[in-house]
């Protein structure tokens, strides 16, 4: 099996950049966004309990970080899209 993602160490500890491979034809493009092998192989094992998806008004507006301590951490899993223009 070949990976499907690019994975980039940012510069906080324990932070990635996990870029999904695109496939893209004439028909349109499907992107795989969890792949559990792909990520584990990245340095990321965890089960995640939850998935939101947030779309903003306004541009730069970010939501959904708040940072948690234990006994309520929760390990934080953002995906960037970018609208068309």
């Amino acid at each position: 099996m070949t990976t499907q993602l690019h994975v980039t160490a940012l510069g906080l500890p324990g932070v990635l950049l996990l870029k999904s491979i695109v496939h893209a034809d004439a028909r349109g493009s499907f992107t795989q966004s969890w792949q559990a092998a792909d990520w584990r192989a990245a340095g990321v094992d965890i089960a995640f309990m939850q998935d939101n998806l947030v779309c903003n008004a306004r541009r730069g507006t970010l939501r959904g970080m708040h940072w948690q301590r234990e006994p309520h951490a929760q390990a934080k899993l953002a995906e960037v899209c970018q609208k068309s223009r």
